[in-house]
């Protein structure tokens, strides 16, 4: 039972780490977005 608990709290913070990450892409993805209509 204690495995099942240490898997899910890696699962909850790689989640959180992946969305912190995304959040860090937002204006990349805005700024190729940008790039791509103007060209």
């Amino acid at each position: 039972m204690n495995e099942i608990q240490e898997l899910k709290d890696r699962r909850d913070q790689l989640l959180k780490e992946a969305d912190q990450l995304h959040t860090q892409l937002v204006p990349f993805e805005a700024a190729l977005e940008n790039e791509q209509s103007i060209g």
